[in-house]
């Protein structure tokens, strides 16, 4: 049998780890209809750099981000973005097509967004802080400048995202403040014209990926007036080297080596050449990329609540309680079948929602699948969330301990946070989802309207009579 789109139905040889349930199906030689000999080939490749350059780091670089070693850490996250480049993993996180024309990093074959998902599964098996690290900042800071460029210096535009993508330069993305998250027309961040051909940008963002290390910055500033909400935003490129650029380390719960940040703006001078897109397009710039980046955040925290079941079993089949293995308590192998349970299907419409955006382009997926990805972020945080606590009860003292068999659990545990709130929090995902999929479609008389109404009225009578 084929699918719609041809692709027949194979099975490659176990690839992996061993542990029941620890990969993906079609890592487990069964048959799926979405992955090809390119994507084998891809996977081993990706899997072959993380354990070989990532994951000997991995244990240091978390405990000098916790301890505020920046220069150790930028050391490590400017060694891993040139290796990582070389790869093609950093073109890898921008989405399809293939971003050939900045990078010299061969594609792979006929390279879709199934390669893009390998990538970043593969990625966070050490961590959501080393993803957020090597690809959070890129996967969503770059995009606005690949999909719509600077106008009116394209050729610093080209510039910035090849030295990226090389791995010589790093970008985060700015649009969070300390009085503006989810609610983004509302962003009071400024930039103002100052006559000269340049803009003065004043403002703070805050919890910003990437921003202590960050070359460039993709910000979100208002170009109208304080009431033009969504309509007065734009995005333009700050550069490090512009004078009044301050970034502050932020001590947060988890992704520790990702360099959270608080970053002042106080009077930079950027030229107005660095406008990305056009002025008062911001808004649509921002929206453009939230669905691939809260795919990327679903295909992260499903990978994470995969491996607190790995880690889960194979802990449980080696710890001894009361003469007998862990695992040979029922209530223990309940535990991880239902850890597996929510993995298992939540990775089956990550794979779903991967093979839609596969058959759309990018207009008609911020269309159609806005409400679907909403659901699907939603789910994977949940599932990251109850699989960390999950795993947490299963190694006990173990896993509450940084270092030892527990450490991949531990680790995940204070990281869930991190997906349930960047990228649109939990709530804001229902509401969107709700109002994507038009769950109101008619709304009961409100007797506070129907009263305001009425007196609105007689107001207007009394008037008329003056």
């Amino acid at each position: 049998k084929r699918m719609s789109h041809h692709q027949p139905l194979v099975k490659y040889e176990p690839f992996g780890a061993e542990v029941p349930l620890s990969e993906p199906s079609w890592y487990q030689n069964l048959h799926s209809p979405f992955y090809n000999q390119s994507h084998v080939e891809w996977r081993a490749k990706i899997r072959s750099f993380f354990e070989n350059e990532v994951e000997p780091i991995v244990d240091d670089w978390d405990k000098q981000a916790a301890l505020n070693n920046h220069a150790k850490c930028k050391e490590y996250i400017q060694l891993m973005y040139r290796k990582s480049a070389e790869y093609g993993i950093l073109a890898g996180v921008v989405g399809a097509p293939w971003p050939s024309k900045y990078t010299d990093a061969p594609a792979p074959a006929n390279y879709d967004y199934f390669h893009e998902l390998i990538n970043v599964d593969e990625g966070t098996r050490c961590g959501g802080g080393i993803a957020w690290a090597l690809m959070g900042g890129l996967g969503i800071g770059l995009p606005p400048l690949i999909n719509f460029g600077m106008p009116m210096d394209q050729g610093k535009c080209d510039r910035v995202i090849r030295e990226c993508l090389n791995g010589t330069k790093i970008i985060c993305l700015c649009i969070t403040e300390p009085g503006a998250g989810s609610d983004v027309s509302n962003l009071a961040c400024t930039a103002k014209d100052s006559g000269d051909g340049h803009f003065i940008v004043d403002g703070n963002k805050k919890w910003i990926t990437n921003g202590i290390y960050a070359d460039y910055f993709t910000v979100a500033v208002r170009t109208g007036d304080k009431n033009s909400a969504h309509k007065g935003l734009s995005m333009i490129l700050v550069e490090r080297t512009m004078p009044g650029v301050t970034t502050t380390k932020m001590d947060c719960t988890g992704v520790w080596p990702s360099g959270t940040t608080y970053i002042e703006f106080d009077n930079v001078k950027v030229p107005k050449t660095n406008i990305i897109g056009q002025v008062g397009g911001g808004f649509k710039q921002i929206m453009y990329n939230f669905n691939h980046e809260r795919w990327l955040l679903a295909a992260q925290a499903c990978r994470m609540a995969r491996i607190c079941v790995e880690d889960s079993l194979s802990f449980a089949r080696s710890r001894r309680t009361f003469g007998k293995f862990l695992i040979e308590h029922q209530v223990i192998q309940h535990k991880i079948g239902e850890m597996a349970t929510k993995v298992e299907s939540l990775h089956a419409w990550l794979e779903n929602i991967t093979f839609q955006m596969n058959t759309m382009k990018k207009s008609e997926q911020n269309v159609k699948l806005g409400g679907h990805i909403a659901m699907l972020k939603l789910a994977s945080s949940r599932t990251a969330e109850f699989c960390a606590s999950s795993a947490m009860q299963v190694f006990g003292g173990a896993g509450y301990t940084r270092g030892g068999k527990g450490v991949r659990v531990e680790r995940i545990y204070r990281e869930v946070k991190a997906y349930a709130i960047p990228g649109g929090s939990e709530e804001i995902m229902l509401n969107l989802a709700s109002g994507q999929f038009n769950f109101v479609t008619r709304r009961a008389p409100d007797v506070k309207d129907q009263y305001i109404k009425k007196l609105t009225m007689e107001l207007k009578q009394l008037k008329s009579r003056l």
